[in-house]
């Protein structure tokens, strides 16, 4: 079976309390532009993904270099569930979260060359073809099928 290569794989992750000072979430931030920017000038990648949790919530970053210009961008902030009851709430966020793996995926790898398009890394280390793939992914979902999973009692 052929196993996917995984090229490279950064990011940065910070974690604070719920009930934490805002001036030390704060300071955490700072630390993940502090943490994506050496990290930029130091090796050839193009992004990197950094993360940050405040209790409950998370919030997903993408750093990147245009134009000689550091730039962070949010990408996705969702609040991840207390209860198993709220469970069902957050399965309508995978899709969202998916895109910023896909994201990261895509544009966090090694900037080998100047042309952007042989810098982003291939869809052939997928070992599904497109039509098996859409098959398991099921866009389309028709109306008269419900979710095969229910916390509702």
């Amino acid at each position: 079976m052929k196993q996917r290569k995984i090229v490279s794989s950064i990011g940065y992750v910070e974690i604070k309390a719920d009930r934490s000072e805002s001036t030390k979430r704060h300071e955490d931030m700072v630390r993940l532009v502090a943490f994506c920017q050496e990290t930029l000038n130091s090796t050839k990648l193009n992004a990197i993904t950094a993360i940050q949790a405040v209790g409950y919530y998370i919030s997903f970053y993408h750093f990147m270099k245009v134009d000689n210009v550091d730039l962070m961008i949010e990408l996705y902030s969702f609040e991840v569930p207390k209860y198993i009851s709220q469970l069902s709430q957050t399965l309508s966020s995978f899709n969202l979260l998916k895109q910023v793996m896909v994201c990261s995926d895509k544009y966090c790898v090694n900037d080998d060359s100047t042309n952007p398009q042989t810098r982003k890394r291939e869809n052939n280390d997928c070992n599904l073809d497109q039509a098996t793939l859409d098959k398991i992914l099921n866009q389309k979902k028709p109306r008269t099928v419900f979710s095969s999973l229910s916390f509702k009692k």
